[in-house]
This record gives structure tokens, sequence and C-alpha cells, in this order.
């Protein structure tokens, strides 16, 4: 994490809470990114490599994502 303050968590959640959300949500779904594994690690959690995908390890997600960002910006 980066750019966070002490005064930005002055009222913030609980880390295990904000986790124990994260987690419940994720559960059961396809996640989809950039550098996962950074995010994952950082927040403790562990989700079924089967359902990753990460566009930083893979070039045909990658590609697409690429080509989606370009029809979105030229339309």
């Amino acid at each position: 994490m980066s750019g966070v303050r002490p005064k930005d968590l002055k009222d913030a959640q609980p880390f295990e809470a904000l986790r124990k959300k994260v987690k419940e949500f994720l559960d059961g779904k396809i996640l989809v990114g950039h550098g996962l594994s950074n995010d994952l690690k950082c927040l403790k959690i562990n989700h079924p490599a089967a359902d990753i995908r990460d566009t930083g390890n893979d070039l045909k997600i990658l590609k697409i994502a690429r080509t989606v960002f370009i029809l979105v910006k030229i339309w």
C-alpha cells in the first residue's frame, strides 16, 4: 500500500473484519486483475489458482484487456 497515512486509518475498520468481508465476497468467483498475487498476499487471502486470471501473467487476457480498453477509448 502506498499513500496511506495514519490519519486515513483513524476511523477505519479492523483489518481482520475487512479481510473476512473481502474473502467472503471473492468466494466462488473468478478474480481478474493485474498483479493479483501481491494483492492477495497483502490481504492474506488464498484464492484457488483455477479462479484467478492475472493479466500480468496471462498474455491472452492482457491482449483482450488492451483491445477492450482501446475500443472503449475510441467509442
